[in-house]
């Protein structure tokens, strides 16, 4: 054996060695996340004061202060960053001085506010290559030891969100070649929603893929309020092993609620069917939800800008 030869197999040994005990990166165990929606107003809204806020509207700053100093490892944005007609300007000098701290780790969803520019192109200028594409909308990542789906509630600009639609045929292939233990979805529009507007049934067969893929949660806003849900199948009704399903509408432009949804005899099947599942809901505080997401299960709290927690708890992923 020639000297070139011995060299060569002595740095194979210790090529060899070091891959063994070199520590490799791998996927955190915990991961924390912040979750909100409908964040900030316009500056010519007559309620924006300088960036203060009047009667509980405009708050983007109060509930960004609420998160910002974090040790977070994501912001899921659930839609409607800038309003009213999301001007560049806006972006730039209301959102990024309040939510803008975040857009680093910002992973942001598709709201209607962002479609009332042509091709949604001043969220797409903010963003950046954060921004999922326009014309579609979707798009999926792993996060610590969770699967991470962000889907396009604006049907009409994805290609629709039917059964048969590019977005559902995605999401089918995307949740089978998925292996995690638990899964995270969010868009803009709830599937389920006791608040002014009430659940998006254009967005069921979004929610039934994913109640047959195994999700454990799922994110929305649109409602300017928060909501929990109690663990729902497929058709909404509670079951234990359900989709744990939330809304955080509450990012900072206002929040309201409807004018009345549990009183009267005059409520629907349906209606009535999400008042009885609806675990909480709170429609006259802004503020975030922060999420532990642990390697099978998550933890949960509804922070506000009071300084209180309004809701919170913890859940083990089922599927």
């Amino acid at each position: 054996m020639n000297r070139t030869t011995t060299t060569a197999i002595v740095v194979v040994m210790i090529a060899t060695i070091l891959w063994w005990r070199w520590p490799v990166d791998a996927a955190p165990a915990v991961v924390h996340v912040a979750a909100a929606g409908d964040m900030d107003c316009s500056s010519t809204d007559p309620r924006f004061a300088d960036g203060a806020g009047t009667d509980g509207w405009c708050t983007q700053r109060a509930v960004s202060d609420l998160v910002v100093d974090r040790d977070l490892d994501a912001l899921f944005g659930l839609g409607d960053y800038q309003y009213e007609d999301a001007r560049a300007d806006d972006y730039r000098t209301v959102y990024d001085p309040t939510w803008g701290r975040l857009r680093s780790i910002t992973r942001p969803a598709l709201g209607n506010q962002e479609y009332k520019v042509h091709d949604a192109n001043t969220f797409t200028g903010y963003f950046g290559s954060r921004a999922p594409a326009a014309d579609s909308g979707w798009y999926s990542y792993d996060l610590g030891q969770w699967h991470v789906v962000v889907l396009n509630s604006n049907c009409a600009f994805a290609g629709g969100c039917d059964d048969g639609s590019p977005q559902v045929q995605w999401l089918t292939a995307d949740l089978a070649n998925d292996h995690h233990a638990c899964t995270i979805a969010y868009w803009h529009h709830p599937r389920w929603s006791t608040g002014l507007y009430g659940g998006d049934q254009r967005t069921d067969a979004l929610w039934r893929t994913l109640a047959a893929g195994g999700a454990d949660v799922v994110l929305a806003a649109h409602e300017h309020d928060y909501e929990r849900f109690r663990p729902l199948d497929a058709d909404g009704h509670q079951a234990a092993g359900g989709v744990t399903s939330f809304v955080v509408g509450t990012g900072g432009q206002a929040v309201y609620g409807p004018d009345d949804v549990t009183g009267g005899g005059d409520l629907s099947a349906g209606r009535r069917l999400q008042v009885e599942a609806s675990a909480i809901r709170i429609d006259d505080h802004p503020g975030a939800l922060l999420l532990t997401l642990s390697p099978t299960s998550f933890d949960w709290q509804f922070v506000t800008t009071n300084g209180a927690t309004m809701d919170q708890g913890t859940a083990a992923c089922t599927h």
